[in-house]
């Protein structure tokens, strides 16, 4: 009805002006637009510019009513809250009724804006202009004034408008009068409604130079033209494309998009290519057009605009007749068809055409015609499949390109040209969000793609304008700029720093790292920066800007020097160099903050950001969180070379602890240590340690009391001695703390101990004194009038500062050497850090900082070392005689020996913990937690006691409902009032508490909650249902009143500090270990019973007994206190992984019956003595492994004879392992002579092996090539141990899904350790056989990536194993990743670079297969391993095929496309061959059946083909002899060299083809008696004339 309605109008006034149309206004006195940037910019100006389109183009919108905004805008002028964010409730209660009545007004005109689209617009009416391109309303701002016309006022674009955006449309000439319709080309002045006789005028007055002309409003009139450039009628088809809308083209077949291939950029030296240049060369033989694979996130480099021939005419493509222009979104560039000439190789010149682009879009050769298929309607349609060419030149799919993309082609033969499809883009795909900028403008935010483009120019701008001065009298680097150029650079660079972490590009004053944004939008958007070179105009700008760093370096240099002076305009010049670099460095930090694609990016110009080290502290923190943060980078960028170069800045800086941090981000990355670096870092620094190191010394002369246990008692320390378990620095317990002090040598007087305290060595306490206050003030100091006097107190100050903030970095650098139990550097830091001294300083009174680093190091270089280890927590293998020994349930503890070692320290910990309950955190809280849960892992907390005093705090500590309430910003809601009901209850603002029915025995399942979707009901109603810790009524009560605007979340649960939620999150992993242990005692309480019960001392139930269980698990549970509420609380935070462990938690702790159930189903005890003795000889060889892993730097040098004992160990272990874990098969199993053992399997399981298999194969990483690309003989054993841990993980893996499920999440690691020689591809069929759950959930882009390292790297069959593995579960087929490996393998243009030896016999590539064959032809067993690379390919490819056929589902398609690819004559061929090895004949064989014969459709003549007649004739002699090689086995085993199992492999599978034959391919009726004449005749066709003599005969 809407579109009939629509239809009528346009029937009778066709080119009249209505709401909803996209115009635009030219002054047709200056040839000008109205035009607006509009984003960055909001000023409104006259621009000539034609290919600014998107900033001249405006929506014609209703008028709008702002009675409700304008009483909420001055009512929040006149009732700011006060200084704490608060506000009285009465004010609040006002305040909530505005804001509704403004949403209810701003709703209204959205609705009655919708359904007046297409209503007539005539002279007289009032309007508003909605500027598309920003999303904004042009408004005149009456208290303004005009910035060139100060007479005037200021017209700018407001997001949402005013009275001042209401615009009468006047007529020029007197023929139109007010109620005429309005045409396209009609000439208007634009009134402002609310000014009287002022209009929207185009200013008289000159800009100033490179600005465009203003527009403001002025009592002078300016006539403009309005041009229709799409009618409102357009959008009411969604489906139709209408032209000026953003497309990207697929190719559905290879699941890949069009883009332009740019050339690379080399180096800043060279000059940026500018977009109006033409691109240099041509990127492939056909242009420069590419198709690329597409991710689930759309690239803005495949990006398009739809432009009609005339670019001033928007609307519908009409098929056929029209044709079209793409314009890539990211370049402005054309895509164009170019003719060029090219020399063949017989030297004739020829001309061809190719397909690239062309910033002239008038060009020839940019109007395309498209051809929809099977389209009924005469417009372009969205998401169609359809044809592109250009005077009979169609778009065709060329061959692979070696980065893996396909190459774009012309074609003269449309049936050759490729079927693309494009999709219209928008920025919200979801149909109901309000997103149509023709009718509405609900805070519309402009789209992503036309930010990062608007940023990309002012950067651009201002990279044009940047120019050092070759001398010292100018005083700018900006010598063309304007008043306010600096502020608006300051401006765009601020606002593109919040953008890219995902606010709106209107949000101010947003406050990152406390504000927080959608984690996927930040890395889209960082993305965006990158793909459209924001961040290259910036890199460039910094690499400009190192002439002033290196300015900064020499004044600050000569600082000191007399005879040096520095003048103002020098001074004035660095500061300004300085300022905009400091701003760029920001935007590159936000740029890359969390995003790996983006660091390695900006890697690339690494040298320049080292340049500016000395000048910008973000530099540094640019470069320390690339490395930090990406092993990728750690690997490729940073080398010996580099670390010395740290060291070497290091040494020659005034204690920098920038440097130091650079170093700490080289020893360690994603919380995992960096062996390699780790060394060569400890190496380097402790060469020599003058200039850069500061000691610390301990007087224990003068010793300091201390009180350590308050209240009389503690359960970690004794003042008496503990005989058996000694307390670790037992002194400071006994006779108190020593006082510390530092000392350093410098190259710097000023930075030296002489020159700062007046003395050679400084007492910690003073340094870090919490009151230390370097920058206050004394009396005496205020009197001073001397300027010079309060700067070098100043100075002195500062330099103080630099020392202390020294100190606490070289002992985190410290921490981070030692991570992960790297043993050089703890030998080197034993002695500069002891135990005790780190001990003592937690025990002073010291800033904060200085601890949380000596936590650090406590636990990195004495805690975190051998013998401690972690243990797998429940443990799920107990032993009887373990059960009948103990009648108490025993928690896992060390051993009695170590039970109090740590006792100082827990005690500490203790102490802290219980302080930090309703206080405020800082980094020390973190720290704490850290250490605290890496010994609670350790089992020092082995006690029901122990676990009982870690709990309570910890929950306590977690109770954030009442910490310091007015700190944080309150926002303006009102707060939710208490219930009556019991069921809830309000504590604080906006605080709920949940009472909770029968928690105990609740039980939670289910999945769990997307913390990062946001729920159609409210967070409490999803409790309520999911928990089950409401009741239905109640969660009801609580959704009605949120819904009805009466609630909202406290501003705290959004913006609490990032480094409060980590500290959160850690005290929230410390209670999910807790409750493992939980279970794990419920467990052995469990057993125990079990054994009464079993001896006949018990005669309760087994159900009785449960339940006793769950009684006794009272004891120790984490449902303490107000746990429940607390939890619900922590749950409300703005933190993903917060969120996610918070909910993990309560699931486990209501979920203990059911957990307590699975465990025990699980659980594999040991009853035999033999089972018991291999259980304890299987668990020392383990700790033995773990131990010698992490200690491999030590011996891994293989330096000395004890260094090569431990490493015969290992190798031991590791054998002696794979052998237990498997058994001799006694049925035959193609390729498999073992097969596993489960319960050796869950035995290793239950023990932690795969972990402690991860241990050894990262030690790979510590294997370096020299400069020569070799590897020395420390490398090659260690590479050679890797490879025994993947025999054993092979065995590990092997048909056991649990196993296999714990072995997944790691399977990045065995991809990428394809190329590293350890045998990993042993493991990926290991890990998916027979676990189909495993095989659908694999991501199909680890396929795509392996084809692409066959295509680059070459061919091996490792890169095969992983396709092969992933097909099918005996009869079931995963057809989702079979269709797609036949896709990817045989896909056009690959197939041939990816095959081999897929070839007739007579092929000259035959001939290089039979000689490979050759040596193994009369060998009994032969080895996939043991064969050439090629020809182990060749077998792996038929197997990944042959893999894609088996199955019972859906297979046709696929049978189709492999029966393409390799002819089954050739098959045969090939199998016939007596120069063929068993192996191979076995492989083509099972090809043969499972792609030719045992097929849903049947091969057209294959029964009558004389090539498979001689196949089955061959078989008789493999058959004649089947009875005597089975007799054979039977005698002698498989194991005799006797025995050739591939000949008898080969047997089973000839069977299965003779019977194959038979059943789907004989027929009875065809065989006729035997006929000579008619048998020659079939002969010499290559068919077979079969009778009943040949049917006999087989």
């Amino acid at each position: 009805g809407q579109l009939k309605k629509f239809n009528l109008i346009m029937s009778d006034i066709s080119s009249g002006l209505r709401i909803g149309d996209y115009i635009n206004l030219k002054n047709v006195a200056s040839n000008c637009m109205l035009s607006a940037e509009g984003i960055f910019l909001e000023d409104l100006s006259a621009n000539d510019n034609a290919d600014a389109l998107d900033d001249t183009l405006f929506c014609v919108h209703l008028q709008r009513q702002y009675s409700a905004q304008r009483e909420l805008q001055e009512f929040l002028l006149l009732n700011a809250p006060d200084k704490k964010g608060q506000s009285d409730p009465q004010s609040e209660k006002y305040y909530q009724a505005l804001k509704r009545g403004a949403d209810n007004e701003t709703n209204l005109n959205d609705r009655y804006m919708k359904n007046k689209v297409g209503q007539v617009v005539t002279f007289g009416d009032v309007i508003q202009l909605f500027h598309l391109k920003s999303g904004k309303y042009l408004t005149v701002k009456p208290n303004e004034l005009a910035k060139d016309e100060r007479e005037n006022t200021r017209v700018l674009l407001d997001r949402v408008g005013s009275v001042f955006s209401w615009l009468q449309l006047c007529p020029r000439y007197k023929i139109d009068r007010d109620g005429d319709r309005i045409l396209s080309g009609s000439e208007l002045y634009l009134r402002v409604v609310e000014r009287a006789n002022e209009f929207i005028h185009r200013a008289d007055r000159d800009p100033l130079p490179g600005r465009d002309r203003e527009v403001n409003c002025s009592l002078e009139s300016t006539s403009w033209r309005l041009s229709i450039f799409q009618s409102s009628m357009d959008t009411v088809d969604k489906t139709i494309l209408l032209a000026s809308q953003l497309v990207y083209i697929s190719d559905p077949e290879t699941r890949c998009s069009l883009t332009i291939a740019l050339p690379k950029v080399v180096s800043f030296e060279e000059e940026m290519l500018e977009i109006e240049n033409e691109l240099p060369t041509f990127f492939h033989d056909h242009g420069d057009i590419i198709i690329v694979p597409s991710k689930d996130e759309i690239s803005s480099n495949l990006l398009w605009v739809i432009e009609s021939s005339s670019i001033y005419t928007g609307g519908p493509i009409t098929l056929k007749t029209d044709k079209i222009r793409f314009k890539h979104l990211n370049t402005s560039r054309y895509l164009s068809v170019m003719s060029i000439t090219r020399e063949t190789e017989d030297g004739e010149e020829v001309e061809v055409q190719v397909f690239t682009t062309t910033m002239d879009g008038s060009a020839p050769g940019t109007l395309f015609n498209l051809v929809q298929l099977n389209s009924s309607s005469k417009f372009l349609i969205n998401a169609k499949a359809c044809q592109i060419g250009q005077n009979g030149l169609w778009i065709e799919r060329g061959d692979v390109l070696e980065d893996g993309n396909y190459a774009l082609k012309g074609t003269k033969e449309k049936l050759s040209s490729v079927n693309l499809i494009l999709h219209s883009y928008t920025m919200a795909p979801e149909e109901d969000k309000i997103n149509d900028k023709a009718s509405s403008s609900h805070f519309v935010d402009p789209l992503d793609e036309y930010v990062g483009i608007s940023a990309r120019k002012y950067f651009r701008k201002f990279f044009a304008m940047t120019v050092i001065p070759k001398g010292d009298s100018s005083s700018t680097v900006w010598p063309s700029a304007n008043r306010g150029d600096m502020d608006f650079f300051q401006k765009i660079t601020q606002k593109t720093v919040f953008f890219s972490q995902g606010f709106s590009i209107s949000q101010e004053n947003v406050q990152i790292g406390i504000d927080k944004a959608e984690a996927a939008i930040r890395i889209q958007r960082q993305n965006l920066l990158r793909d459209q070179d924001t961040l290259e105009v910036v890199l460039r700008i910094i690499h400009k800007l190192i002439p002033i760093t290196e300015r900064y370096e020499v004044v600050k240099a000569n600082a000191n020097k007399k005879k040096y002076v520095v003048t103002e305009a020098e001074t004035t010049l660095i500061s300004t160099g300085l300022l905009i670099l400091s701003k760029c460095f920001e935007l590159i930090y936000y740029a890359i903050l969390d995003n790996p694609e983006n660091q390695i990016y900006v890697a690339d110009s690494m040298p320049v950001l080292l340049a500016h080290l000395n000048s910008q502290p973000l530099a540094g923190k640019c470069v320390t969180e690339m490395l930090s943060k990406n092993m990728e980078l750690q690997e490729t960028k940073i080398g010996t070379r580099e670390i010395q170069i740290f060291v070497d800045k290091l040494r020659s800086s005034k204690m920098n602890a920038m440097y130091l941090n650079l170093l700490q981000a080289c020893c360690s990355c994603e919380g995992n240590g960096v062996d390699g670096n780790q060394a060569k870092v400890a190496s380097m620094l402790f060469s020599n340690t003058n200039d850069i190191i500061i000691s610390m010394s301990a007087d224990y002369h003068r010793l300091v009391p201390v009180t350590w246990i308050k209240g009389g008692s503690s359960i970690y320390l004794s003042l008496t001695p503990i005989p058996g378990s000694p307390i670790r620095g037992d002194s400071l317990l006994t006779k108190g703390i020593p006082t510390l002090s530092l000392a350093w040598t410098t190259n710097s007087i000023d930075f030296s101990p002489l020159g700062l305290f007046g003395k050679l060595s400084v007492s910690v306490s003073e340094l870090f004194s919490v009151n230390s206050g370097f920058m206050q003030e004394d009396e005496a100091d205020k009197k001073q009038n001397s300027k010079n006097v309060k700067n070098k107190r100043k100075q002195a100050a500062e330099q103080k500062a630099a020392v202390a903030n020294y100190f606490v970095a070289e002992m985190f650098l410290g921490a981070e050497m030692c991570m992960d139990r790297n043993y050089i550097a703890m030998h080197k830091l034993d002695s500069l850090f002891p135990y005790e001294v780190l001990v003592t300083i937690l025990k002073m009174e010291v800033s904060n900082n200085l601890k949380s680093a000596a936590v650090r190091l406590l636990m990195c270089l004495h805690i975190d070392r051998d013998p401690q280890a972690t243990t797998k927590i429940p443990c799920l293998t107990r032993a009887w005689s373990e059960i009948e020994k103990h009648s108490e349930p025993q928690l896992p503890y060390v051993e009695s020996g170590r039970r109090y070692m740590f006792g100082l320290v827990q005690q500490l910990m203790t102490d802290h913990v219980e302080q930090m309950a309703g206080a405020k955190w800082d980094g020390l809280s973190r720290h704490m937690l850290k250490l605290l849960r890496t010994m609670a892992e350790f089992n020092f907390y082995g006690t029901t006691e122990r676990m009982r005093d870690v709990i309570g705090p910890l929950i306590s500590a977690l109770d954030r409902r009442n910490v310091d309430a007015n700190v944080t910003t309150q926002s303006r809601h009102g707060a939710l009032h208490a219930s009556t009901h019991d069921a809830s209850s309000v504590h604080g603002e906006g605080q709920i508490s949940v009472h909770i029915t029968g928690a105990d025995d609740g039980e939670i399942e289910g999945t769990v909650i997307d913390a990062d979707k946001k729920p159609t009901k409210s967070f409490f109603t999803q409790m309520g249902e999911y928990l089950g810790l409401l009741k239905p009524s109640d969660a009801e009560e609580i959704d009605d009143r949120i819904l009805a605007d009466q609630y909202s979340p406290p501003a705290r649960y959004s913006k609490a500090p990032i480094y409060e939620l980590e500290t959160m999150v850690e005290a929230v992993d410390i209670l999910a270990f807790a409750q493992t242990v939980i279970e794990d005692r419920n467990i052995s309480i469990f057993l125990r019973y079990f054994y009464a019960w079993q001896n006949g001392n018990d005669s309760r139930s087994p159900a009785e007994l449960f339940e006793q269980t769950m009684t006794d698990s009272k004891d120790l549970t984490l449902g303490i206190a107000d746990f429940d509420n607390i939890m619900i609380d922590v749950l409300m935070f703005v933190h993903t992984p917060l969120v996610q462990s918070t909910l993990e938690v309560l699931m486990a702790h209501h979920s203990k019956r059911r957990t307590l159930l699975d465990n025990l189903e699980e659980v594999q005890l040991l009853a035999s003595h033999g089972r018991e003795r291999q259980f304890r000889i299987v668990e020392q060889m383990l700790q033995q492994l773990e131990q010698n892993a992490e200690t491999q730097e030590l011996w891994g040098v293989l330096e000395t004879e004890a260094d090569r004992a431990v490493n015969k160990q290992t190798k031991d272990i590791l054998k002696e392992l794979a052998d237990i874990c498997r058994i001799k098969r006694t049925e035959l199993e193609f390729d498999e002579e073992f097969m596993p053992d489960p319960d050796i399997q869950t035995l290793y399981c239950n023990l932690g092996c795969f972990q402690i298999c991860m241990k050894v194969l990262n030690l790979l990483e510590s294997v370096e090539e020299d400069e020569n690309g070799e590897i020395d003989e420390a490398g090659l054993n260690t590479k050679e141990n890797c490879r025994l841990c993947n025999e054993l993980l092979y065995w590990f893996f092997l048909g056991n899904a649990k196993n296999q499920e714990e072995g997944y999440d790691e399977l990045a690691f065995f991809i990428d350790a394809l190329d590293a020689d350890i045998n990993s591809h042993i493991v990926l069929p290991a890990l998916f056989k027979g676990n189909e759950g495993l095989m659908k959930r694999i991501p199909h882009t680890h396929l795509t990536d392996l084809v692409d390292k066959i295509v680059k790297v070459g061919k091996t069959h490792h890169y095969l194993m992983l396709f092969s593995s992933i097909c099918y579960v005996g009869e079931k087929n995963i057809v989702e990743n079979q269709f797609e490996i036949v896709k990817i393998l045989t896909s056009p243009g690959r197939f041939q670079k990816l095959s081999c030896f897929f070839s007739p016999v007579d092929h000259p590539d035959y001939t290089v297969k039979k000689e490979m064959m050759a040596p193994y032809l009369n060998a009994k067993k032969v080895n996939l391993e043991d064969l050439p690379p090629l020809l182990s390919y060749h077998i792996m490819f038929l197997e990944t095929l042959n893999s894609c056929t088996v199955g019972r589902t859906n297979l046709s398609a696929v049978e189709a496309k492999v029966q393409s690819v390799f002819n089954y004559v050739d098959i045969i061929d090939a199998i016939l061959d007596p120069d063929s090895i068993y192996l191979v004949k076995t492989k083509l064989s099972f090809f043969l059946f499972n792609s030719f014969i045992e097929v849903e459709l049947k091969i057209p003549g294959l029964e009558n083909a004389s090539s498979i007649w001689k196949l089955l004739e061959s078989f008789k002699g493999v058959l004649s002899t089947a009875k005597e090689d089975i007799l054979t086995v039977e005698k002698l085993g498989w194991q005799s060299l006797q025995v050739s199992r591939q000949k008898i492999e080969y047997l089973i599978v000839s069977i299965m083809i003779i019977r194959g034959f038979f059943m789907y391919y004989y027929d009875a009726s065809a065989i006729r008696p035997h006929d000579v004449d008619a048998a020659n005749k079939a002969a010499a066709a290559g068919e077979v004339h079969f009778s009943f003599l040949h049917v006999d005969d087989l």
